[in-house]
């Protein structure tokens, strides 16, 4: 039996088989054309790309779930952005580039406008920029329109058994595909409790464990994974399952999302002090809507810093004077 730990979010405790996925990566190879035929072949990739998001849409739409299309929307928003195109166009008449390079360094320019501040949040956002330039990059590479990410049969579940998802990383088109009712939690090498996969997962409501070393020897294996305790059982023992066992069927649903509440360490000191003093409070310090109500939840008493700027950064264009 391995047990590993990591950076949880939500408190439900799931057992089934271990599911190993990656999203297949292709190289594509493709003749280069002048200036024009490259740029065209830009546009008919952003067109198709955009096609594929609305399929993940779609299919979000259909197993219910809470924000996706919001965030995939963003996503969107990033490759519709006009600057993206404006810089593309310039690499390809300019410095000669094949419409497949000139998106990859507009990509990486994108990113890189976001900055190296080592803040969580931030680096989830420059996330988001590579994981649109991916598809988009897929597209183009595809010279046969029927062959598009939009994954044929989307709308069908991927999953066709209770499964726990194990990968080194997820967009959040990668987690709208898996959805659906076989999808009882997810274990994730690369992420955080501030990427989009947090947030549908949340919206889901399963468990997810960020920060462990996956493998894809788990395939097809038994797996427990304990949401408020921050743990993944990986071929549980007789002892463990037993221990399981009786406590999934003690539990409805519900009681396992409510019971076992995580008491971090500081929650000891917010009302703590002397006569001295008085009473001290702890108050967040946040950068998204989310963190407002997670922070209330955890028992802050009030936010003392919200970020405001983070929301702007979100967006792929710059407020105008209403806003």
């Amino acid at each position: 039996m391995n047990q590993l730990g990591g950076k949880p979010l939500g408190k439900q405790v799931v057992k089934a088989t271990l599911f190993f996925y990656e999203r297949e990566k292709k190289e594509y190879e493709y003749t280069a054309g002048d200036s024009d035929e490259e740029w065209a072949r830009f546009q008919k990739g952003l067109t198709d790309v955009l096609d594929v998001f609305d399929g993940f849409i779609e299919r979000a739409g259909n197993v219910v779930i809470k924000d996706a299309e919001e965030v995939l929307e963003g996503h969107k928003m990033i490759l519709t952005d006009p600057t993206l195109a404006e810089r593309v166009k310039e690499l390809i008449y300019k410095e000669g580039c094949t419409a497949g390079k000139g998106v990859a360094l507009a990509g990486i320019e994108m990113a890189e406008l976001l900055g190296e501040t080592g803040d969580a949040y931030m680096e989830a956002r420059k996330q988001d920029v590579s994981d649109a330039i991916g598809y988009l990059l897929d597209c183009i590479g595809r010279e046969d329109a029927e062959d598009k990410t939009s994954e044929k049969n989307l709308q069908e579940d991927f999953l066709t058994a209770p499964s726990i998802v194990a990968a080194e990383e997820l967009t959040p088109a990668d987690t709208v595909r898996l959805a659906g009712k076989n999808l009882k939690g997810i274990v994730v090498t690369n992420g955080s409790l501030y990427s989009h996969v947090a947030i549908l997962a949340k919206g889901m409501d399963i468990p997810v464990l960020f920060g462990v070393p996956v493998s894809k020897e788990w395939h097809g294996r038994e797996g427990i994974l304990h949401g408020a305790e921050g743990i993944l059982y990986v071929d549980p023992d007789k002892e463990t399952l037993e221990k399981y066992d009786i406590f999934l069927s003690d539990n409805t649903a519900s009681e396992m999302n409510t019971e076992e509440k995580p008491s971090p360490v500081w929650q000891e000191y917010l009302f703590a002090g002397s006569e001295e003093t008085g009473k001290v409070r702890i108050y967040a310090n946040v950068s998204c809507p989310d963190e407002v109500s997670a922070a209330m939840e955890y028992g802050a008493a009030g936010i003392g810093l919200y970020r405001s700027e983070c929301m702007f950064l979100e967006k792929t264009v710059l407020p105008d004077a209403v806003a």
